[in-house]
């Protein structure tokens, strides 16, 4: 006979929102978890190689939906645990799938990587050590599989939100909402 307690745990419904910039371990830690993965990357290949072929910046917005209509698919059909492995950098980034976390009735874990270098960033950050988050970027720039450069790591730094939970992603507005 199944208690109610693991009956409870069967059949809670979690989304898990796994964010950091490219390169801190977001994929590592969204493997580690187990439960279905959605990567807005997949839109463009699953291996390094097709994505790299086939990324277009022009087609990210097209690509960002396709990945929200896949996690509105698994969430009707009460797939549990879901992973969204995006970078979300900003709040806003998770809103649609926090918005469809509260739809479906999910309870929404905000997770970033636990890599070292990704600790040493977040470090570096709260230093506002410039240097150090400069030399992180080009380790990172080298460390990711998708080719993302090192500019665009940099960005990522100085948009970076730390800490944010889903009340605050609730509340975010979205950059045209302004």
């Amino acid at each position: 006979m199944t208690s109610f307690r693991t009956w409870l745990e069967d059949t809670e419904k979690i989304v898990y929102i796994i964010r950091g910039p490219s390169g801190t371990g977001k994929s590592t830690i969204s493997q580690t978890i187990g439960g279905q993965i959605f990567s807005t990357d997949d839109f463009f290949g699953k291996t390094p190689k097709e994505y790299l072929a086939n990324f277009s910046g022009e087609k990210l917005p097209e690509a960002h939906q396709w990945n929200i209509d896949r996690v509105a698919d698994a969430m009707r059909n009460s797939v549990s645990p879901i992973i969204v492995d995006n970078t979300t950098i900003e709040a806003w980034e998770a809103k649609p799938y926090v918005l469809l976390a509260d739809k479906f009735g999910y309870d929404v874990k905000i997770q970033e990587p636990q890599s070292d270098v990704w600790k040493d960033i977040k470090d570096a950050m709260g230093r506002k050590d410039q240097a150090a988050l400069d030399s992180a970027a080009d380790v990172l720039a080298q460390r990711n599989k998708h080719g993302v450069p090192k500019e665009t790591i940099q960005d990522m730094f100085q948009r970076w939100q730390g800490g944010i939970t889903p009340d605050q992603i609730r509340r975010s507005k979205m950059p045209w909402e302004e």
